[in-house]
């Protein structure tokens, strides 16, 4: 099985409407919501470390594990009943991490134990942006379809227009 990270590019159908610009987190949220196991596996692995990260100052106060794994069943019901309705770059990355604190936050206050919560400035942890194109690249590429036999160059010309390279 082929590991997912943050910027890996993701398999499978686009998200509805095709854009080929739309986050790999993005893009697997929207299989998800269309109750694709799968592909809420591949999601759950590429957000586990972010998500953990962000429960640092909690780590002390409540069971980390249990906090992860509340988050993950709660966004699945989430995506479940509601569809696709997160909007922006790492939408439900930012969900799932703002869920996950909210929960450590309600199990610290719950077990009085919100005096081992350190520092209360919780920065969002960093994702990394996309990579901008490279016109060098781009021309480059344009030289190499252009050297391929017909057939062999349309069928990557219409991968391409689908986003699936």
């Amino acid at each position: 099985m082929d590991e997912l990270t943050i910027s890996d590019p993701v398999g499978g159908d686009p998200p509805a409407g095709g854009a080929a610009s739309v986050a790999p987190l993005d893009a697997l949220f929207a299989r998800v919501c269309r109750r694709d196991e799968r592909a809420f596996e591949r999601w759950m692995s590429a957000v586990e470390l972010p998500v953990r990260m962000a429960l640092e100052p909690w780590a002390r106060a409540v069971d980390i594990e249990c906090v992860v794994q509340e988050t993950f069943m709660r966004t699945w019901i989430f995506a479940a009943d509601r569809g696709h309705t997160l909007t922006g770059p790492h939408a439900s990355l930012r969900f799932a991490i703002g869920m996950a604190r909210n929960l450590a936050r309600n199990e610290a206050r719950r077990f009085r134990r919100e005096h081992l919560v350190t520092d209360g400035n919780f920065p969002e942890p960093a994702v990394e942006p996309e990579p901008p194109p490279d016109p060098a690249l781009a021309r480059i590429i344009r030289r190499c379809l252009d050297r391929l036999a017909r057939r062999p160059r349309e069928a990557i010309r219409a991968r391409m227009e689908r986003g699936h390279l």
